[in-house]
């Protein structure tokens, strides 16, 4: 399965935090978890991603859909 990731703050390697580059395609096995995408994507457990596709919020156990577009964000706290 192929989906599209765009990685978002702190997550993305390409330092635009924005976000505004292309994103990339990600290749997983068929019924791949949201954590299975975040090892993909070498990010660690501890960072605690924000995953969004279709405008949702995904937890760490959704099955992810093949050619979907993920949104990758890091954790955001403040007040």
């Amino acid at each position: 399965m192929r989906l599209h990731a765009r990685l978002y703050g702190t997550l993305n390697p390409s330092g635009d935090e924005g976000g505004s580059g292309e994103g990339a395609w990600i290749e997983l096995p068929e019924g791949a978890l949201v954590r299975d995408l975040l090892d993909r994507l070498g990010i660690p457990e501890d960072k605690k991603a924000v995953v969004v596709s279709e405008g949702r919020v995904l937890a760490e156990d959704a099955v992810l859909r093949d050619r979907a577009e993920v949104r990758v964000f890091q954790p955001i706290a403040g007040g």
